[in-house]
């Protein structure tokens, strides 16, 4: 894995911004596989357009950070914060989130086949279709709105809901993975509301 420097990281988005801003006339697009970006900040950082796979966040902060129609799949999240970000069509299947916190952010309409939540916590956070076929695994769900939220085919495990509003079970947990992503058990109805209330705490 190659780990690069903040210096490194600044010019490789200014040149990636006026990539997008010159719709590709000028700059270079970023494109990186197998990057260590341990301890790198990314406040403010515009995230359209770019492709980042099987590297390495450890540590880091994403502070008013736009993520649009980006590609980050199989990446690794570790300790890392995201306070006020917008992510939007953002491709993050098979990448793995632990201990990372969500604060204050909105996170819509995202690829997550076979990624894992492990050990985090969405605090105050706009959620939208940004769980389907993941894994859950010790989440706390904080402040959240529920009405656009559901997880489909997710698998559940270990969860805590605090000061929760609009959470319809029926809605929210009656497709569920009670297998693993090698091999899904899909329950559904009743058998999965009743598995999604024995996996969950409310505080």
């Amino acid at each position: 894995m190659i780990k690069i420097s903040q210096s490194e990281l600044d010019e490789k988005f200014a040149k990636h911004m006026n990539y997008i801003n010159t719709k590709g006339e000028e700059g270079e697009k970023i494109i990186l596989d197998h990057v260590d970006f341990s301890d790198l900040s990314f406040n403010g950082v515009t995230f359209i357009d770019v492709q980042i796979t099987s590297s390495l966040f450890k540590n880091n902060v994403f502070e008013n950070t736009e993520f649009f129609d980006c590609l980050l799949c199989d990446c690794k999240f570790d300790n890392v914060a995201f306070n006020n970000i917008n992510m939007v069509k953002a491709n993050l299947s098979y990448s793995k989130f632990v201990q990372c916190s969500f604060q204050g952010s909105q996170i819509w309409r995202c690829q997550t086949n076979e990624t894992e939540y492990i050990n985090s916590n969405f605090c105050n956070c706009k959620l939208y279709d940004c769980f389907a076929y993941s894994c859950l695994d010790g989440i706390t769900f904080n402040d959240i709105d529920f009405e656009k939220l559901n997880f489909y085919c997710a698998s559940v495990k270990n969860l805590s809901f605090i000061n929760i509003q609009n959470f319809d079970e029926k809605k929210v947990g009656n497709n569920l993975n009670i297998g693993n992503f090698d091999e899904e058990k899909i329950i559904k109805n009743d058998e999965a509301i009743f598995h999604l209330k024995s996996q969950s705490v409310w505080l």
